[in-house]
């Protein structure tokens, strides 16, 4: 799957090729939080309610597609923020899940 988002992101983020050296940082942590938002909205589960589940996963794969496939930076700069901020929620209600279903299990 990354190597799917980053063809598609060399097309709306041209500075990941065309630009050398450090200028190409910026464009590849948008890159990055699409990336991972994508991978945990693929693979995570964040609810015990599967319409709940299925909600915060579309959720995800919408702020992630936007970030990737915004030719505008700054539009893509704040869905990446948001990316992030949504992929730290993410990992944090997992792992409550988790814990959850750990200790009915015991």
């Amino acid at each position: 799957m990354p190597l799917m988002v980053m063809m598609a992101a060399v097309f709306t983020k041209p500075d990941l090729v065309a630009v050398p050296g450090l200028a190409q940082i910026p464009a590849f942590l948008i890159v990055v939080a699409a990336t991972v938002t994508l991978s945990l909205a693929f693979q995570g589960s964040f609810a015990t309610s599967r319409m709940l589940d299925w909600a915060v996963r579309l959720v995800l794969i919408v702020i992630a597609l936007v970030t990737i496939l915004s030719p505008d930076r700054t539009i893509a700069t704040i869905a990446a923020v948001l990316s992030a901020l949504a992929t730290v929620v993410g990992f944090y209600a997992m792992q409550r899940l988790f814990r959850k279903s750990a200790l009915k299990a015991a």
